[in-house]
């Protein structure tokens, strides 16, 4: 029976280890100029095609009723893991409805229970804005996310879940999904200050924000003007038109048409990409610039418009994502640069343990050859 390893022994083996990879850094320092080369000339590969889809997938899971529930996981630095999204929840509805069509009954089932979620979390609030005293109905964002704090709203998703709710509507005639329905489209009516969905701008126009940050949560957040939310907000009205034939739901489509078409030269960017918003400027991901290009063709489709057509076939022929300044700490580069250490990091401990695995082996295959 073998006694225990003496600490002269141990001292032995730790400075016989050090001393192999001395002698092996050489080696180690061309693999690794290697790898690093490899990691910098396909970065916008590695960022497009792991990094931002990494970031951007979410694990979907559902409830009983067929309610998703997103699990964010960790983004940008903070917690989120599963919550209830009111735009999923909206988008799931939608993708019910579309199967029902097709026979699906249990669909139709999580179709009805969506809706029945949207029924039961609204919350509803009595605003005057002049005109007069009206129920307008949200749905909140009880979960703090990237730099917003929980309690946040946003326009899309609430013309995301008018849009299912008006396929209710048109399904049943349900008079309280009628209501409610109005009070969602009281609140795009109404300025966000007052606590509706439209940021009114400088020069009249109206825009149906994103994201809402309420001034009693944080007064000096930005209006971020994200356009690709917006353009969803302005189609959902369109087809909450087409189902509910009022004239003031066109009319909201209209004022959204008119102030994309009076704002979309400013998503341009001199380096023949699309922002993704404006306060700040920030460039869209490549997934970004293709919705750009579908919502203008979209929105061409519907109107009729040859200016979105225009943005549309223009924005198609930007294919090559901008490169950054390698001095400009942009958030995209930063995430490189993090993943970039990540990669190598791991790169560097393989070749370290292969390395001794095969030195370990050679040791003992000379063992057992003496």
């Amino acid at each position: 029976m073998a006694g225990p390893v003496s600490s002269s022994s141990l001292f032995g083996h730790v400075r016989k280890l050090f001393s192999h990879i001395r002698k092996r850094l050489p080696i180690y320092f061309v693999l690794m100029v290697v790898i690093f080369g490899v990691l910098f000339v396909f970065r916008d590969e590695i960022y497009d095609n792991l990094i931002e889809r990494h970031e951007a997938e979410n694990a979907v899971s559902f409830t009983p009723e067929g309610i998703p529930i997103t699990d964010y996981g960790w983004k940008q630095g903070r917690y989120v893991g599963p919550v209830i999204s009111p735009l999923h929840v909206g988008n799931w509805a939608q993708t019910y409805y579309n199967q029902s069509l097709y026979g699906n009954t249990t669909a139709g089932v999580y179709f009805n229970n969506t809706i029945q979620w949207f029924l039961d979390n609204r919350v509803t609030n009595e605003i005057d804005d002049g005109g007069g005293p009206v129920n307008v109905s949200h749905w909140i964002y009880n979960y703090a996310i990237y730099d917003m704090p929980a309690g946040w709203r946003s326009a899309m998703a609430d013309a995301e879940i008018l849009h299912a709710l008006a396929l209710a509507y048109d399904l049943y005639e349900n008079p309280l999904v009628l209501q409610v329905c109005d009070e969602v489209l009281n609140g795009f009516e109404i300025s966000q200050d007052l606590g509706g969905n439209v940021l009114d701008l400088s020069d009249g126009g109206a825009w149906y924000p994103e994201v809402i940050v309420p001034a009693s949560l944080d007064p000096t957040y930005p209006h971020r003007r994200i356009l690709n939310g917006f353009l969803f907000a302005v189609e959902d009205l369109y087809a909450t038109y087409e189902l509910l034939n009022e004239t003031r739901v066109l009319t909201l489509f209209n004022l959204g048409v008119t102030s994309a078409l009076e704002h979309m030269d400013l998503y341009e960017s001199p380096r023949n990409w699309t922002y993704y918003q404006l306060d700040p400027e920030k460039l869209a991901s490549v997934h970004y610039h293709g919705v750009h290009i579908r919502l203008t063709q979209s929105l061409y489709q519907i109107t009729n418009d040859s200016t979105f057509l225009e943005y549309s076939q223009r924005w198609a022929g930007w294919t090559q994502y901008p490169e950054d300044p390698w001095w400009v700490l942009t958030p995209r580069l930063m995430l490189e640069i993090q993943f970039g250490l990540l990669f190598m990091g791991i790169a560097a401990l393989a070749i370290l343990g292969l390395d001794l695995l095969q030195m370990h082996i050679r040791d003992r295959l000379r063992r057992n050859r003496v």
